[in-house]
């Protein structure tokens, strides 16, 4: 087995630089003798007859393996199973085989660790707490409610006897002086258009009935105003206003007097003696024509006692007017006219409120110059 043997001489050449040991397992028998003329001279000498080398050094890593496995195990096996336990690394082996043509190296490095901790920590603590909290709490509400019961006696006596108002006007023109104008007059004989239809009268035709005297109101050339329905006449035909039934009369049986109005309008007195009694047209147009009774008991002229009230306006700017038998002034503005009787002042109002034209002057004149006192009040 370890002669020498020519005929095996014929193996392959190694190729310079390739390592032939890829087979990593060793057999006994697969040991091949390098042929002499590759080994050198010096390492001839006693090599025949020796046991090899290499051969030992695998006997020997491989029983170091197999040793350091076992022991492994067996740590493994009998380490104490506790949370502090280290890891054992039983065994680590490198083995490094280089061989080259010339020069065969054969390192073996073993290297064993073995680390076995056993660590045993014991904490003893042995607390003991005991708490003991007694809270006792009592409440007592004793809350007494006591109902109290009001008794309101309201005795309430209202007593209304009389009640005497005394209105007293003043000049509501304020500081204006001028009569206002009046609205359209289309055939300009005294009457407006709207007028015209409370009378039934023609819008174009001054003398309707053509009995030669005008439908409403003008000045002649004696200067003197005549004009029907101003003087309380038919402007349709013959006769008194009162009678055609146009007009309508009022009497006022607390304080004695009548007068006319149209009888479209409505009459009604604004309190409850009928002091004063306003007058309004069917339709609206913001006009009023009213009746005040105020008291007079200086007995006062009405020309003094229109100044009286009137501080601001002089005597001569006063129209005396005579009605039925009343004496009487008319205000600067045509829109009041005063009547005196005793110890009573007859006013008779035109109310414009804030208009700038009037549509009812004519028919202004003649309800105050039907205003009478009656039997009673003379």
């Amino acid at each position: 087995m370890f002669g020498r043997d020519h005929s095996k001489d014929q193996q392959p050449k190694n190729t310079p630089g390739v390592n032939t040991n890829e087979n990593p397992k060793v057999h006994f028998d697969d040991i091949h003798v390098m042929p002499d003329r590759f080994l050198d001279p010096e390492a001839k000498k006693g090599r025949p007859g020796k046991p090899n080398r290499m051969l030992w050094i695998v006997i020997m890593v491989t029983l170091l393996l197999g040793g350091g496995a076992a022991a492994a195990v067996y740590f493994l096996v009998q380490s104490p199973a506790d949370d502090n336990a280290n890891t054992v690394n039983a065994a680590n082996f490198q083995l490094n085989l280089n061989t080259s043509n010339t020069n065969t190296s054969a390192n073996s490095n073993a290297s064993q660790n073995t680390n076995n901790a056993n660590v045993t920590n014991g904490n003893e603590n042995g607390n003991t707490n005991t708490v003991s909290n007694q809270n006792t709490n009592t409440v007592s509400n004793q809350n007494t409610n006591s109902v109290v019961t009001n008794q309101n006696t309201n005795t309430s006596t209202n007593t209304n006897s009389a009640n005497t108002n005394t209105t007293t006007n003043t000049n509501t023109t304020g500081t204006r002086t001028e009569p206002l104008p009046s609205t359209l007059d289309s055939d300009d004989d005294g009457l407006t258009d709207v007028e015209e239809q409370l009378y039934g009268t023609e819008a174009t035709q001054p003398d309707t009935d053509g009995d030669g005297f005008i439908d409403g109101k003008r000045v002649n050339s004696a200067s003197e105003i005549v004009g029907e329905v101003y003087l309380g006449y038919n402007p349709r035909g013959i006769g008194r206003l009162d009678t055609t039934g146009l007009v309508r009369s009022f009497t006022n049986t607390s304080f004695n007097y009548t007068m006319l109005y149209p009888t479209q309008w409505v009459a009604s007195a604004t309190d409850q003696n009928s002091r004063t009694v306003q007058f309004l047209p069917t339709n609206p147009t913001g006009e009023t024509i009213q009746v005040i009774v105020e008291d007079n008991p200086t007995k006062l002229s009405a020309r003094n006692y229109y100044l009286s009230l009137n501080t601001g306006v002089s005597s001569s700017d006063l129209e005396d007017v005579v009605v039925n038998g009343l004496e009487g002034v008319k205000s600067p503005t045509g829109e009041d006219v005063y009547l005196g009787k005793a110890d009573k002042i007859y006013v008779i109002h035109y109310a414009v409120s804030q208009l700038t034209a009037l549509n009812f002057q004519t028919t202004f004149d003649m309800m105050y110059q039907s205003f009478r006192l009656t039997s009673s009040s003379s």
